[in-house]
């Protein structure tokens, strides 16, 4: 693996893998190349500023809205 990114570009790359189609935190490990722990803090964290939200029939984790997430970020 590569090295574990800074918190806030692991966000913005986790948001814009989600932007796409949701993704389960598994996923977002494989497809960011970063430690299941990292991805799972970075999104937790984004879920608690109100920008994803977990969908438990599906098991994945979704964008809330486009305007949640630039407030978020800002």
């Amino acid at each position: 693996m590569s090295n574990v990114m800074v918190e806030s570009e692991l966000q913005e790359r986790i948001l814009a893998e989600l932007a796409r189609q949701p993704r389960s935190i598994v996923q977002l490990t494989y497809e960011l190349g970063q430690p299941p722990w990292v991805v799972f803090r970075a999104v937790h964290n984004l879920n608690r500023l109100g920008a994803v939200v977990y969908a438990p029939g599906r098991g994945q984790w979704c964008l809330v809205s486009l305007r949640a997430i630039s407030g978020a970020l800002s």
